[in-house]
């Protein structure tokens, strides 16, 4: 299922039983929680590079589907110019440009007094997107339990959109149990929510050993190119990229 092939052939029997829609066009449409309705979600969690290689696969079939950046994250930041770029071409896309939004960070506050810190982030991933958020999926809610609720936002939690038993998770590459294929077959009597962690996905399907090395690899092929202009780097390095190691 973590092969890019086989997430096609998923793509193509999840397309045989329903519509696929973000949570924003769930909603606009009146879908949410219909027969033949899937919303589909990504939680961005380690890399956006891996988000984009998703939404490029869900564009050849016609997907648009939500996908959630966390604005507080140790692998990667929203706000560099090249992920600008590529979260503001998902909104242009037509994908859904939504905030995966870390309790954790202020674990000090209630869940009442989490509104504003919700307001911040969402507006400042706005202004990176140049689309308005409109959703929130809470980040890790297993591990902390908290669920806190934003009125002012559609909520990837809110039993509107959530029944556990029209509800698909691929959580630490782990699908609870559940033939993803045959659970397709249940949005023919009721809606579903799919969420995919994009970071999962890769040409040859590997576990997070080959994941994690893949992401390494390409971050620090990204420190090589963006040091070609440090003499001293250069230097120093000897013509070797930074994984081979200096001296």
């Amino acid at each position: 299922m973590f092969a890019y092939p086989q997430l096609k052939s998923f793509f193509e029997e999840l397309l045989r039983h329903s519509d696929v829609m973000s949570f924003a066009s769930a909603v606009d449409k009146g879908r949410a929680g219909t027969p033949r309705t899937t919303i589909l979600r990504h939680d961005v969690d380690i890399d956006v590079d891996a988000a984009m290689a998703l939404a490029d696969i869900e564009e050849g079939y016609g997907i648009r589907s939500t996908f959630f950046f966390l604005t507080g994250c140790d692998t990667y930041n929203v706000a560099t110019a090249s992920n600008r770029r590529h979260l503001r071409g998902l909104a242009e896309r037509g994908f859904e440009v939504s905030l995966h939004f870390d309790p954790l960070l202020y674990s000090e506050q209630s869940d009442e007094n989490l509104v504003a810190a919700v307001e911040r982030e969402a507006q400042w991933l706005a202004d990176i997107s140049g689309q308005p958020v409109r959703s929130v999926s809470i980040h890790n809610p297993s591990v902390h339990g908290r669920f806190p609720r934003f009125e002012n936002y559609l909520n990837a939690y809110d039993p509107q959109f959530f029944d556990p038993d029209y509800y698909l998770s691929d959580s630490c590459m782990n699908f609870r149990g559940k033939d993803p294929l045959e659970f397709l077959r249940r949005a023919e009597h009721h809606g579903l929510q799919i969420l995919l962690h994009p970071f999962h996905y890769s040409e040859g399907g590997g576990g997070y050993p080959d994941c994690y090395a893949e992401f390494l690899r390409r971050f620090a092929a990204r420190i090589d190119e963006g040091m070609k202009v440090n003499q001293t780097y250069v230097r120093q390095m000897e013509g070797r990229s930074l994984l081979a190691g200096g001296r």
